[in-house]
């Protein structure tokens, strides 16, 4: 006979700049709030959340839409992992698959959201920490290599950008290209011990 555990996973949520983890009950450090369905929720924020990437996902949702969902784990071999989860569309995912192949999935990160206000609008965005340094994007808008550009249309009168292609490109890059990568990783890989939650530095933009 064997015995074993399933899989632990923690859930955790972006907004207003922090990673956001959901409690049914209080706990020591959390805040409660109403959610959009008039549930009382209860959350705990942080400013970072450090680790080894260990998958990259879409969770498919045709009532909420689709969202992406980032594991990390204090070990790449761990049956224990900390699952980000944020809209398939928009800032914070463009932010952190702009910059995958500049990670190196045999090392540590630390993901840093980031909110930016300009005018009225709020602008979000992972920042990406490894070592000592912030990691630039590899796809760039003066430099966009083979990724495709946002596409201006018209919806009821208004104009607005479409990312559809871009987000294809970041989907197909992400399978053939970073789920091997990730796999041939999680052999061997040692416990995360670098020291990497000095956040005060200049970021790269």
């Amino acid at each position: 006979m064997a015995t074993g555990n399933f899989n632990k996973q923690t859930y955790y949520t972006v907004r207003d700049g922090k990673i956001v983890r959901e409690y049914s009950t209080p706990t020591n450090n959390s805040i409660p709030r109403i959610n959009k369905v008039g549930r009382t929720v209860h959350e705990e924020f942080f400013d970072f959340l450090t680790g080894y990437i260990t998958n990259i996902t879409i969770k498919v949702n045709e009532d909420y839409g689709n969202t992406w969902q980032l594991e990390i784990s204090d070990d790449l071999s761990a049956s224990k992992s900390e699952v980000v989860q944020f809209p398939y569309s928009g800032g914070l995912a463009s932010s952190l698959l702009k910059t995958l192949p500049n990670i190196s999935f045999g090392s540590p990160i630390m993901l840093v959201p980031k909110l930016s206000v300009v005018g009225d609008k709020k602008r979000s965005s992972f920042l990406i920490k490894q070592g000592s340094n912030y990691l630039k994007h590899f796809w760039t808008k003066d430099n966009p290599g083979e990724m495709p550009p946002l596409k201006k249309v018209k919806i009821k009168g208004k104009e607005s950008w479409d990312d559809s292609e871009q987000l294809e490109f970041f989907e197909k890059y992400v399978n053939q290209d970073i789920q091997p990568l990730i796999s041939r990783n999680k052999n061997g890989a040692p416990k995360l011990t670098e020291d990497i939650v000095d956040i005060d530095e200049e970021i790269p933009f």
